[in-house]
């Protein structure tokens, strides 16, 4: 499954931005404005994790027949 892993950064937004781009990850960099100022910065990372026959639904169990 893939999921959505959210980190949101209240500070500095340079220095935000220059600890993202230190992980070298791939993700997507929201910014909130308030009358042309950066509120906060949220980075966003895709997770990929394995899911088990014990953590699945019925139903995936059944698909992945």
């Amino acid at each position: 499954m893939k999921d959505w892993v959210e980190t949101t950064f209240d500070g500095d937004p340079i220095e935000a931005l220059k600890v993202i781009m230190a992980s070298k990850s791939s993700g997507q960099i929201v910014l909130n404005v308030s009358q042309g100022t950066v509120c906060n910065l949220v980075w966003r990372e895709l997770k990929v994790r394995t899911v088990t026959a014990r953590d699945a639904s019925a139903k995936i169990c059944l698909d992945s027949r």
